[in-house]
């Protein structure tokens, strides 16, 4: 849903005092955010939801999935924290 529309005019004034005319533009202001992307963690083949050993990587990660929403648009930005709010990735979403 979307709230208030916004508008905005501008003017500029020289030095002299001669104003140019007036532009404007408005726009609705989105209220709603962006759907949420989906997460899956790879590698769990226990299938337990608890990594040992052996499904852990070579430099003791976990590898995941992360499958943006069909409402997701270039230049929106995909930021992936960890469990103690680090960002560890945060990249503006392209075309590519």
């Amino acid at each position: 849903p979307f709230g208030d529309r916004v508008e905005v005019t501008a003017q500029v004034t020289d030095p002299a005092g001669n104003k140019s005319p007036e532009a404007s533009d408005s726009a609705l202001v989105d209220l709603e955010g962006a759907s949420a992307p989906t997460v899956e963690l790879q590698g769990d083949t226990s299938g337990d939801g608890v990594y040992n050993n052996d499904e852990l990587g070579a430099d003791g990660t976990v590898t995941a999935k992360v499958t943006l929403a069909a409402d997701t648009a270039v230049g929106d930005t995909i930021t992936v924290t960890d469990g103690a709010g680090n960002v560890i990735l945060e990249r503006e979403v392209t075309q590519d």
